[in-house]
């Protein structure tokens, strides 16, 4: 950049090597050496050597350089084509797939237009290691990491990317899908000459589409339920304590009335009605499925009330035994409706709670 502000030419100089290089690859049969001087954009001009916070920046960023060198050309690293050093330090292969771990799930390959795609479902953080976990997250982190890996020629062009087809959610992180293209599709595919962007043709994008809801689809079960594959052993069926509830587009989450642990905490309650409570309370504490209802309202956009578009009639129920029972301990209407109004859900029912003098 300074020869080109000099002299207002873009031309090939050659370079002197430092004397400090001359010799670095003698001992090598084959080699590239690659040498950054002048970083004034990393470094400052004039920064001393003493200056430890510039060093540390300056050491953030050429780790972010060994990790993308790390991922750009991992498939060559890993099928021993070529070894890449860092300072001396050899890079190892960063796979976005975790092809080594046992929960991984792969999907069959699909070709499409002298394309090849292929979709893999990472496992849920609980089956890996910490190191694993971290490690696997990437440069960018789970969230941003997930999408398409589009590789030119075994050359990792673009990572972590929807293609304009999906937005990223959280709940779609342990999603990568790897497309493999021949070099013949660049102008199809609209591969820039720094190889680091790409757009799917309209022709292939509903294909492309199509495969992608299905592992989509699989990504979001690990997500919500950890990665458990469940069994269904002697056509038992399998029993959850949360059922989905759909009304128009909204869905909502309701207890399975008919689980068998509900009919014992009735059969409790006959004897140890307070034991019996406590326990229900428990395992609605402890089951409450927070994943689901994060994917749902991420995906319907709104949040639902408490007893929104459903019969009233319980929540009526409540309330007026509430009012009996204040009344009861001589409170006054007014002080049984204020404590009403401050308590959660009849919050929401102002309505029914300005009339409960009224109710028989």
């Amino acid at each position: 950049m300074n020869y080109v502000n000099q002299t207002n030419k873009w031309e090939l100089i050659r370079y002197p090597i430092p004397d400090i290089f001359l010799h670095a690859l003698d001992e090598l049969k084959s080699g590239t050496l690659v040498i950054w001087t002048d970083l004034d954009r990393i470094i400052p001009t004039n920064t001393l050597n003493s200056n430890e916070i510039v060093k540390g920046k300056f050491l953030e960023q050429m780790e972010k350089v060994r990790q993308h060198l790390s991922m750009t050309f991992h498939r060559f690293i890993e099928e021993k084509n070529i070894k890449l050093f860092c300072w001396g330090h050899e890079i190892k292969p960063w796979n976005p797939f975790l092809l080594t771990e046992k929960a991984t799930q792969a999907f069959p390959e699909e070709h499409f237009n002298e394309a090849k795609m292929k979709g893999y479902v990472l496992p849920h953080k609980c089956h890996l290691t910490e190191e694993i976990y971290k490690t696997a997250e990437g440069i960018n982190g789970w969230t941003n990491q997930q999408g398409f890996y589009v590789y030119r020629g075994k050359r990792l062009i673009l990572a972590g990317d929807w293609l304009g087809l999906f937005r990223k959610e959280e709940h779609y992180k342990l999603v990568r899908i790897q497309i493999d293209l021949p070099n013949k599709l660049d102008t199809d595919w609209q591969i820039d000459i720094k190889k680091s962007t790409a757009r799917p043709p309209f022709t292939c994008r509903e294909q492309i589409k199509k495969y992608t809801l299905e592992v989509r689809n699989r990504g979001v079960e690990v997500f919500r339920h950890r990665g458990k594959i469940l069994t269904i052993r002697k056509q038992q069926e399998f029993q959850s304590l949360w059922l989905e509830k759909k009304q128009g587009k909204k869905y909502s989450f309701i207890i399975n009335r008919d689980h068998l642990m509900i009919a014992e905490f009735k059969q409790l309650a006959k004897i140890e009605p307070d034991k019996a409570i406590e326990y229900l309370l428990r395992f609605v504490e402890e089951t409450i499925p927070t994943k689901s209802v994060f994917i749902r309202e991420s995906e319907q956009g709104v949040n639902t009330e408490p007893f929104e578009e459903t019969n009233l009639e319980v929540v009526k129920l409540m309330i007026k035994q509430i009012y009996k029972t204040q009344i009861a301990t001589g409170k006054n209407v007014e002080q049984v409706k204020l404590i009403l109004a401050s308590m959660e859900p009849f919050n929401n029912f102002p309505e029914l709670i300005e009339i409960v003098d009224s109710y028989e």
